[in-house]
């Protein structure tokens, strides 16, 4: 996965926390996790790692004013 790239958290194989949030944005990070190859700072602030296959890409969503 690319940097800056919208995700969110897809696999149900960690607790929902603020470690692991199911329902907020993160940002896919320039950087390699520590463990995990995709690092991501969540909405929350938050930096957690995982594999890219435990994510899903955001489209974004063109809106008309």
């Amino acid at each position: 996965m690319k940097a800056n790239t919208k995700v969110i958290l897809k696999t149900e194989k960690y607790e929902d926390d603020k470690y692991n949030p199911r329902n907020l944005v993160g940002l896919v990070l320039e950087k390699e996790g520590r463990f995990h190859p995709v690092e991501v700072r969540w909405s929350n602030d938050i930096k957690n790692a995982y594999y890219a296959n435990e994510l899903t890409i955001v489209e974004e969503l063109n809106q008309i004013l």
